[in-house]
Parts: structure tokens; C-alpha cells; sequence
């Protein structure tokens, strides 16, 4: 069956110096990341610079969290606000299509805000 052919199915993937492309102007710069997919179960560690971020993925149920993220990632992920400075924390649980979280931006100057405006909308 299928599910039986998904169970077996095993993936690892090491990356480095790239990003991960969320839309057309959005993405996630890092210097490495590291994927598995064993078990149904993906997870995933991503670093940049100083910031570190781990997902589990099982069925529609996630967990994400990551810390530390500079500003030139904050920029690169939501493209259009500005910061000057600053690191950025975060933490999302939850169903893929339902799902609460908060994020953390300490000692930074908000330039344009038009997206972190949207967030907070």
C-alpha cells in the first residue's frame, strides 16, 4: 500500500550556503541545513550565522522554533520591513493550516514595518 511504501521510505539531505524559497520574495537564508525523512516523521535543523532553528513534521502536526536569527534574516524573511540590528526568536506549534506562535525581536530598529504590520493585523 502506499502508506506502507511512505513508512519504508527514508531521505537525508545536507545542504549548504543557500536558501529556502517560502514565495516569490520571501526566503530563508542559511549556511546549513539538515533534513530527514524517516518513519513519516521529517525533521530538520537550520543554521545562519548565530541563529539555530529544528521542525518535526509528523502527519499535519509541526513544531518549530528558532533563535538568535540576525537581522539580514529577519530582512530576507519578511522582505518588506526594514531592521536595523537585533535578533530574533520565534516558536510555532500546531495543525499545518491551524496553528499559533510567537516571535521575539529584541534591541532592533523596525525601519518599514509593512509586514510585521500584516502579522500583528
Amino acid at each position: 500500500t502506499t502508506e506502507q511504501s511512505n513508512a519504508s521510505l527514508k531521505m537525508l539531505l545536507d545542504a549548504k550556503d543557500s536558501y529556502l524559497y517560502i514565495s516569490q520574495n520571501r526566503k530563508v537564508p542559511y549556511d546549513s541545513i539538515n533534513l530527514q525523512y524517516v518513519n513519516n516523521i521529517l525533521t530538520s535543523q537550520l543554521k545562519y550565522v548565530d541563529g539555530t532553528a529544528g521542525l518535526r513534521l509528523s502527519g499535519d502536526d509541526f513544531q518549530l522554533n528558532g533563535k538568535n536569527f540576525n537581522d539580514i534574516f529577519m530582512i530576507k524573511l519578511l522582505y518588506l520591513s526594514k531592521f536595523i540590528g537585533g535578533r530574533m526568536d520565534f516558536s510555532l506549534s500546531g495543525k499545518v493550516d491551524d496553528y499559533s506562535g510567537v516571535m521575539f525581536i529584541n534591541e532592533s530598529i523596525i525601519k518599514d514595518y509593512k509586514t510585521l504590520n500584516n502579522i500583528l493585523a
